[in-house]
């Protein structure tokens, strides 16, 4: 490691090897060796070790240093999320636009509403009819797509034993249930419109 950084000055892992083997030799470093490895220390000889009292506090020092760093994460966290939850509200300025735009949004409604009412007329006969008409041609157009597959189906199915609506889900065919659609309470609501 330490010829690896040296070499960028120029200085080959050789002469390191022999620089640290010579420090090592006059006792100014430790070398351990580990197989083929070698690892080199300096001397900890004249290092003081501190006494109990002292690494006692220093423990405690730590101990209480780590648990302010603790209570920070938890604090920078919580203060992460709400920062998120901030982040989508709208401002103010979004919201004054939103206000206006609902406003203009609600003006032809309110014109609608007073129209209501006042009871007035908003579609003509001529109007109503023509719009019975386009439903009558869309009922007959049901009815009869509806009696043409019964009858078609009614032929198929003679000599089939599978549950039918087995049989429909497994070949895609959705009925008028499936889409919870009722011929018959169209049929009447038209039925209505005709007395009327």
């Amino acid at each position: 490691m330490v010829a690896d950084m040296l070499a960028q000055y120029g200085i080959k892992k050789p002469q390191v090897q022999r620089a640290v083997d010579a420090l090592a030799e006059s006792c100014k470093i430790t070398c351990k060796e580990f197989g083929k490895s070698k690892i080199y220390m300096p001397l900890q000889d004249d290092i003081e070790l501190p006494d109990k009292a002292e690494m006692d506090a220093k423990k405690a020092v730590i101990k209480k240093l780590s648990e302010q760093v603790t209570e920070s994460s938890d604090a920078i966290r919580q203060l992460q999320k709400e920062l998120q939850g901030l982040g989508s509200f709208l401002t103010l300025e979004e919201l004054t636009a939103k206000d206006k735009d609902l406003l203009q949004q609600m003006e032809p409604l309110k014109q609608k509403l007073t129209k209501l009412k006042s009871g007035s007329i908003l579609i003509t006969k001529e109007e109503c009819e023509k719009v019975e008409k386009i439903y009558q041609k869309y009922m007959d157009a049901w009815g009869q797509r509806r009696r043409i597959f019964k009858n078609i189906w009614g032929d198929i199915s003679e000599n089939i034993d599978q549950n039918t609506t087995e049989l429909f889900e497994e070949m895609g065919v959705q009925t008028d249930e499936d889409v919870d659609v009722n011929y018959e309470a169209f049929s009447k609501l038209q039925a209505k419109k005709r007395r009327m």
